[in-house]
């Protein structure tokens, strides 16, 4: 069934672009990065070292979540273009912590110019939405996970159990980051050819 044409993209040019768009331009250049670091990597703001690498305090799910969907929906049999249609029209509005942070921070405090319409729906969706699949005609809203598991480097990680769960059932398992079937592929790799890196 044809959904319609991948409007994420439309979407992000339309709402969050310009947010983020109008109140970069009201800081300056060196205060928006500096800014976005302290809130990205609180540790280490302004530099990462071999020794102290920066470590973002907002992880990322999404390698994990797309291989598991990739995963289940090639089970259904689908053509790989199939698949590759519906996954690439993924949006997860959790990511967007980092940029709405700093809208936050720059709205509430500082007390900057916005968008009231658009800030509202980006406050929205990160709030009540887990997954959206964004297209023309249908939109695929589904529900924050109930469960998150991290490691120390916040990467999404259980042992023995689901590192991301939903409210219905549908998993993610996850080690240190890494989705179960890309260590697989890895281990079968190093077995064919022990030079294979």
């Amino acid at each position: 069934m044809y959904l319609g044409r991948d409007i994420h993209r439309k979407f992000s040019k339309r709402v969050l672009d310009p947010v983020l768009h109008g109140i970069k331009q009201q800081l300056e250049q060196h205060l928006f990065i500096r800014l976005r670091n302290q809130i990205q990597h609180p540790e280490f703001p302004y530099y990462s070292t071999h020794s102290h690498p920066q470590v973002s305090y907002f992880p990322y799910t999404g390698t994990c979540l797309e291989r598991q969907l990739i995963t289940d929906l090639d089970k259904l049999k689908l053509e790989f273009t199939d698949i590759s249609y519906f996954t690439s029209s993924l949006s997860r509005p959790a990511e967007w912590a980092i940029w709405s942070c700093m809208l936050d921070f720059c709205i509430s405090v500082i007390n900057l110019q916005h968008d009231k319409k658009k800030w509202n729906v980006i406050q929205d969706l990160m709030r009540y939405c887990g997954l959206i699949f964004q297209f023309e005609k249908v939109c695929i809203v589904c529900d924050r996970p109930c469960k998150l598991s991290f490691d120390a480097e916040n990467l999404l990680h259980a042992e023995g159990e689901p590192a991301l769960k939903f409210a219905d059932g549908y998993s993610v398992y996850a080690r240190h980051g890494r989705h179960p079937s890309e260590e697989y592929l890895e281990r079968y790799h190093e077995e064919q050819d022990p030079d294979f890196v």
